[in-house]
């Protein structure tokens, strides 16, 4: 798992009202390291804008699992 993916799961599910202890858990990471997480994605919104630190969480996480599922969806098809 890269850091960029496990930062955007962190995102996800405190977004989906998962607590800090919750994630740690679902995640097998430290509570410390989710804290972390958040609080530097926090400073990051607070200097960059909400919809700019979010698109980049969800692009650099999510982007390269939604890529390799497309070219899954439509091998062959092109």
């Amino acid at each position: 798992m890269t850091d960029e993916f496990l930062r955007a799961q962190i995102v996800m599910l405190r977004g989906l009202g998962y607590t800090q202890k919750e994630i740690s858990e679902k995640l097998n990471v430290s509570q410390s390291a989710v804290s972390y997480t958040l609080r530097d994605v926090n400073k990051n919104a607070r200097e960059d804008g909400d919809e700019a630190t979010f698109t980049t969480i969800i692009t650099s996480g999510f982007g390269p699992v939604i890529v390799k599922a497309l070219q899954m969806l439509f091998r062959g098809r092109f």
